[in-house]
Parts: structure tokens; sequence; C-alpha cells
């Protein structure tokens, strides 16, 4: 549903991943050349994420890059919408990064004026997670009013006060955080559904800011 509503004009997509596996020990650049998708490759922004590295002292890497799922099936729709010259900067944005994130959004902002990139800035995540429906859609109800007010520190406050269980919270706060910083006004949802996994149910959703 978001693809649906986003027209990829960039010279760049930013993806604000979380880590599934554990393999970094904090907020970390993408050293990759390339992803390979069943489109094709596509190329990552190597010279935005070295001056991304040298502005901010968050390192590059590729280990915690390598099996991450979040960041590999947006390839092939960021392909489709982006087209061949579309570039990719995966970051990777663990639990309790937010504030290191913040920091990295307002280099990165300051670094593709310098360097006159127009980029999209993506973060992905799936929401609750082996909920009941109600819990679920109660939590999700509650978080998403944070996204959609543009409210980064209400989003990662009640991360920490409730049970919520999106993987990518704190890179959806830090999308939050670049929205807000690009003065965008808010975000609208525009799909949610659920998926029934034995007796629980993960959920699903889409934001584009405007």
């Amino acid at each position: 549903m978001v693809y649906r509503r986003l027209a990829i004009d960039a010279d760049t997509v930013v993806i604000l991943s979380p880590d599934h596996y554990a393999k970094s020990s904090g907020v970390v650049i993408d050293a990759h050349d390339y992803w390979e998708t069943p489109l094709g490759y596509v190329k990552v922004d190597a010279e935005m994420a070295r001056r991304l590295a040298e502005e901010t002292g968050i390192p590059l890497a590729e280990k915690p890059f390598m099996y991450e799922h979040a960041i590999e099936v947006q390839l092939p729709w960021i392909r489709l919408a982006g087209g061949e010259a579309v570039w990719i900067l995966p970051i990777i944005v663990p639990g309790g990064g937010a504030r290191d994130a913040f920091r990295l959004i307002d280099a990165l902002l300051t670094v593709a004026d310098k360097m006159d990139r127009a980029i999209t800035i993506l973060a992905t995540s799936d929401m609750s997670h082996y909920k009941s429906p109600d819990e679920a859609f109660e939590q999700d109800l509650r978080a998403v009013m944070y996204v959609s007010k543009l409210d980064h520190y209400g989003l990662l406050k009640y991360a920490s006060e409730s049970t919520l269980s999106w993987c990518g919270v704190d890179a959806v706060a830090a999308a939050v955080y670049a929205a807000k910083k690009m003065r965008y006004t808010g975000a609208e949802l525009v799909g949610y559904s659920m998926r029934k996994i034995g007796r629980v149910y993960n959920t699903y959703g889409g934001f584009v800011f405007v």
C-alpha cells in the first residue's frame, strides 16, 4: 500500500532497519557496494555512507546487514518504484539506538544537501508480534497516534512503558524525527492488516508522511 502512494524520484533511498540478528552493538551504516535482488543489483550510495561515517563517527560495516530481511524485502519494491538508477543507503537502528539515529539524521540532511542528493527516508518494521487481536489493535492504535503527530519521543516513551512489540520502533522513531526536520506536518496510515499465527496475531501497516 505504501509503495502505491510513494513516487520515488530521489537519488538515494535511506533505509532505517531494525537488527533482527543482534549483529551490531549500535547504529551502523552499510559498507556493501550493492545488494542483489530478483530484479537485478541495487547500488549502495557508498560516497554518502563514507561521508556520514566521517561526520558522525558511526561505523561502516557489512556483517550486521548480511541476513537482515527487513531491508531485503524492501529492495524489489524500491527498484520497481525508483527504477534502475536509484541508490540505497541501509542503516541499522537497533533497539535503544534512537538517540544515535537522531544524530545521524541531522548529519544525513546536511550531507545530502552538500552533495546535492535528493533522498527518500524509509523505515522498515512489523507492528505487533504474537498478540491477541484486541491487544494488538489497542497498542498499534496508540503508537500510530504518536507517529501521526510526529511525536518521536512520545512513541519511544510509550514503547518503553508498555509491551509494544514493534521490532523497528527505534527506526520508526528516527524516521518520524527526520520527517519533522524535513517540515512534514503529519503521517497517514495507508494500510493495516492482521495475520493469524496459531492462536495469536502479527500486525502490519504502512505510513506516508504528509
